[in-house]
């Protein structure tokens, strides 16, 4: 701002003097010929008001100076305005709102609540054209492990029991065995699956994820035994690896007789395309499965 008075006044005295000597022109003897000592009088005077011009200008420029610096003391100095906060921009959910619900639902979670979250999903599940996003595979076999590594290879089972066969893939029989489990475990009954819940069907994927999620809020009514088919040397061939392939990497194996899909399987099982990933997470949980059990001491289920 200083800067800008000084410069404002600096020019105002230099227009008043290019004024000036425009106005006043030196006038030289008559003849038009130039020699020392013929100037007239009136280009003395020039002269002189010409000095008189800038003494004014600079008293001028001293007063306008003087004015800046008194106004500067005087005048109050505005007020600092404070700096902006930063604005708290949320971070985006990188998880879908189904994969939320489960990562925050355990056992303890109310009853109702559980029920309503296990609604929910199998009713998305039961979508034939749904494809369950590849971070909800992951996190409900690395949340429901735990549970059945905690449970013995022969269950030591008490109480009221439905007992439930061999599934394979048909997801509307799960779906039936689904709605009895969310009405009849409130009221204590527990449910015992006997394995063999993939392959043949085609919905393999939407049942086994269905189930431990079920094992996670229900992890003391719901029980699940491992088949036959829950190997990879058996659902590699009759349909999981299939079903993976199919709607993870968007290949086709149908067409391959069963011999030639386990060739294939083993000559990509260390690729790192979604559907392997599924695959073997899938038969991750598998391993961990109890063999059989014994119901109310007298029943031997396997």
């Amino acid at each position: 701002m200083k800067k800008k008075i000084l410069s404002i006044l600096l020019s105002t005295v230099l227009i008043s003097q290019i004024g000036m000597i425009s106005q006043t022109p030196t006038v030289y003897a008559e003849g038009g010929h130039r020699s020392a000592g013929q100037r007239t009088q009136s280009g003395g005077k020039s002269w002189g008001s010409h000095v008189l011009s800038w003494t004014i200008g600079g008293i001028l420029m001293a007063a306008g100076i003087g004015v800046y610096r008194l106004r500067r003391h005087l005048l109050p100095k505005p007020k600092s305005e404070p700096e902006p906060k930063p604005v708290q921009v949320p971070e985006p959910a990188n998880q879908e709102p189904e994969v939320q619900a489960l990562a925050g639902l355990t056992q303890d979670a109310p009853m109702e609540q559980r029920l309503d979250v296990a609604r929910a999903i199998l009713e998305r599940y039961a979508n034939p054209s749904y494809v369950i996003p590849t971070r909800e595979v992951y996190q409900a076999c690395d949340k429901v492990i735990p549970r059945l590594r905690g449970e013995s290879s022969l269950l030591k089972l008490d109480g009221k029991f439905w007992v439930v066969g061999d599934v394979h893939g048909d997801f509307r029989a799960v779906s039936f065995v689904a709605n009895c489990i969310f009405e009849e475990v409130p009221k204590g009954t527990k449910f015992l699956f006997l394995g063999d819940y993939v392959d043949r069907g085609s919905q393999s994927i939407e049942i086994a994820i269905l189930l431990f999620i079920l094992k996670i809020m229900f992890p003391n009514q719901v029980y699940l035994l491992r088949g036959n088919h829950e190997t990879i040397s058996v659902n590699a061939a009759y349909g999981l690896y299939e079903e993976c392939k199919k709607k993870y990497d968007d290949v086709d194996v149908s067409k391959l007789s069963r011999k030639e899909q386990v060739k294939q399987y083993l000559s990509e099982r260390n690729n790192d395309t979604p559907g392997i990933k599924v695959y073997h997470k899938i038969n991750s949980v598998f391993d961990n499965l109890s063999l059989a059990a014994v119901v109310n001491g007298s029943t031997f289920c396997v």
